[in-house]
């Protein structure tokens, strides 16, 4: 009498499925972590550019002048994070994750930059070496590889803010 083989998997055709599902996962590592990377940066610069845009609506219903400082790298004590506030108001940090840096375009330091919005809509800047000229911030993160950034501009006339698209260099 034939003794009836039981249903199921051998240990062999498990182990075969694991090092197929192993080498996968393996290759698409780094696409993973670059999408992670991006998303990051994008969230960043999204936070940025959502309390630059509200501190102008806010100017312009509320009538009276709204701040947004951006601490940029090794700035004071401070590093890496933006606040938006009434004038009279007190900080509300929020802080950039430790892969993100917030620089300006003229690359002039690691300061601290204030925007302040007005009750017309317009933008005025002060930072501490006394140029008025960081319109533009950029978001960048620094990869093994590469580095990408973001770049926000902020018409002054207006107050209007644009972010471009992802920059890799």
């Amino acid at each position: 009498m034939r003794r009836r083989s039981q249903p199921g998997y051998t240990l062999l055709e498990l182990i075969v499925v694991m090092v197929i599902i192993m080498t996968v996962a393996a290759a698409s590592m780094p696409t993973f972590l670059r999408y992670i990377g991006g998303s990051k940066l994008r969230g960043s610069a999204q936070n940025i550019v959502a309390a630059l845009n509200g501190a102008r609506r806010m100017a312009i219903t509320q009538r009276q002048n709204y701040q947004v400082i951006v601490y940029m790298r090794a700035a004071a004590t401070i590093s890496n994070a933006v606040s938006f506030y009434e004038t009279a108001d007190t900080d509300k940090l929020q802080y950039m994750p430790s892969t993100i840096y917030i620089r300006d375009k003229e690359a002039i330091g690691n300061e601290t930059l204030t925007y302040t919005f007005n009750p017309r809509g317009g933008v005025s800047i002060a930072r501490e070496s006394g140029s008025n000229s960081a319109y533009t911030v950029m978001v960048v993160r620094q990869d093994v590889a590469y580095v990408r950034w973001i770049e926000i501009t902020i018409v002054p006339a207006t107050g209007r803010v644009r972010m471009s698209a992802m920059i890799k260099i």
